[in-house]
């Protein structure tokens, strides 16, 4: 596995702010705007690695090279997805108001700082809400691996907002974990041009797949779950 260090742009309504540890695609001409596409390391399988210890999501099959960019199509149902976890009314508005701030005021700090905070600021039943383990049935908006944050988990909202079933959820994740895994040996310089073309190279199965089972309106499910605080007041609000 290789870790890169890249960061993660987390999206509070119209504000970006970069976090620490893991990482962020987006592109301006998509076929489908990948919004936090690359955010969500996944674990591949039940108890599996967890892909790029949570840094790019990418997965490399083994003894395969990371490529930029691809032709060759991805097998996208290979990744893994679970229905989100809701528990309406686990979290207060002020408590997710509260995170909100406190990410904005904490830019630098990494999704792991920003869940010690959560569990020494809110009740056990928002925080578990929030933040729970990538092996339970369900998915919370953030998962854990040993207790550490490996993934930030978009398709649960969009299944939500879509109101298309877990159909759409999971065609969500393959499509995004297909654009990180396309991208993933691309140059900095190369990679949003990337994030557009691979959808129509090794990831057309996938584009087609997300835009097919959600329908046209998939851009506005994304735009929508893109910032982390709409996931939580989806998941747990």
């Amino acid at each position: 596995m290789t870790n890169r260090g890249t960061k993660l742009v987390v999206t509070i309504g119209t504000v970006s702010v970069v976090l620490g540890a893991l990482a962020c695609s987006g592109s301006d001409n998509p076929a489908v705007a990948p919004g936090d596409a690359g955010t969500d390391a996944l674990l591949q399988s039940e108890g599996g690695p967890a892909v790029d210890g949570g840094s790019s999501g990418v997965i490399v099959p083994d003894g395969g090279t990371e490529l930029c960019n691809p032709e060759a199509p991805i097998d996208y149902a290979r990744y893994l997805y679970k229905p989100p976890k809701i528990v309406a009314g686990a979290c207060r508005t002020s408590e997710i108001e509260d995170l909100v701030a406190h990410v904005k005021a904490n830019s630098t700090a990494t999704v792991d700082a920003i869940y010690a905070y959560a569990k020494g600021k809110y009740g056990a039943a928002c925080t578990s809400c929030m933040f729970a383990p990538a092996t339970d049935a369900t998915w919370a908006p953030f998962l854990l691996q040993n207790d550490q944050v490996v993934s930030l988990n978009e398709s649960g909202c969009v299944e939500i907002v879509s109101g298309k079933g877990e159909e759409c959820g999971r065609a969500h994740r393959q499509w995004d974990q297909c654009i990180e895994e396309g991208c993933a040996g691309c140059a900095a310089t190369a990679r949003q041009s990337c994030l557009s073309g691979v959808q129509g190279k090794a990831c057309k199965g996938s584009t087609d797949n997300v835009t097919a089972i959600c329908g046209a309106a998939i851009n506005n499910f994304t735009q929508t779950c893109r910032a982390f605080d709409e996931r939580i007041r989806r998941h747990c609000g």
